[in-house]
């Protein structure tokens, strides 16, 4: 979304306790996915000490005095531990610029308690509408970013168990079939 003229950010917490919160308090997040640099740079101070940003490399010029690009990764990773992934690379690889997206899902998936295959699930339902190409666009895209994840631990050792985070993704899958009904709904009614 920022990419489209405006920042955008959201909380995910995942636990196996009871949340008071949906958001994120400063100084408390695991891990920062950012789409952007000066984005991840924004909101670095969201992060633990021991946390740690998944951040695509390409920068989005949308301000006329844009930071220098090694200037601002060099202070991003004085920050804070940080994997750069080239998104942009990747998703062209994959077939599609427009899929950077999940290039960063697929190495986001590596860190977080998920089984691969539910991710996989995820990108078929919300992709299938649009046909059988862009649902293996998107795999391709997942697997690439998969590839090119970071080989550490992820920064939180304890949390959601695996068929906990499967558990969250079914309810989001559960879901995107009903916005997916929805949508029918509405077009059988056009």
């Amino acid at each position: 979304m920022a990419q489209r003229g405006g920042a955008v950010h959201s909380h995910l917490r995942l636990s196996d306790r009871p949340i008071a919160s949906d958001l994120i308090a400063v100084g408390s997040a695991d891990l920062l996915l950012a789409m952007e640099p000066m984005e991840a740079l924004r909101h670095v101070s969201m992060l633990a000490d021991d946390g740690v940003v998944l951040c695509n490399t390409s920068p989005v010029r949308n301000i006329p005095d844009y930071p220098d690009e090694r200037a601002l990764r060099t202070e991003l990773s004085s920050r804070t531990r940080v994997t750069w992934i080239d998104a942009e690379r990747l998703a062209r690889e994959a077939g599609s610029p427009r899929t950077a997206n999940i290039v960063l899902l697929g190495a986001l998936s590596e860190l977080l308690p998920i089984e691969e295959a539910g991710f996989r699930q995820a990108i078929e339902v919300m992709f299938v509408r649009k046909g059988d190409s862009v649902v293996k666009l998107n795999q391709t895209a997942f697997e690439l970013g998969r590839a090119a994840a970071p080989r550490h631990p992820p920064a939180f050792e304890d949390g959601v168990a695996v068929s906990q985070g499967d558990q969250l993704l079914d309810v989001l899958v559960d879901d995107q079939h009903a916005l997916a009904a929805s949508a029918a709904d509405l077009d059988d009614l056009r």
